[in-house]
């Protein structure tokens, strides 16, 4: 699972330089779902940021379109993964 473990070690732990904690902070509080605050610090946590607009994207559409919404996503899923190349 080399996402999992990238994603575990792209926590930050230094803002780069002209970055400030505060706002990090706000935005992780109020748009962390999307990630945008890792897109904030830009560089090396830029992956993260990616994978978490992704899940975050992904979610906000469940929870809009409710439960079709999520079937449709599942069997979409299924059939993707199902199809096999013809012979």
């Amino acid at each position: 699972m080399q996402l999992i473990d990238d994603l575990k070690s792209s926590v930050p732990t230094t803002l780069p330089a002209g970055k400030s904690r505060a706002v990090y902070i706000v935005l992780a509080v109020l748009l962390g779902g999307l990630g945008i605050h890792n897109f904030w610090v830009g560089g090396e946590y830029t992956k993260k940021a990616k994978a978490q607009l992704i899940l975050g994207l992904s979610n906000l559409c469940c929870l809009l379109c409710g439960i079709p919404g999520l079937i449709s996503w599942v069997t979409a899923i299924i059939d993707a993964t199902s199809v096999k190349e013809a012979v």
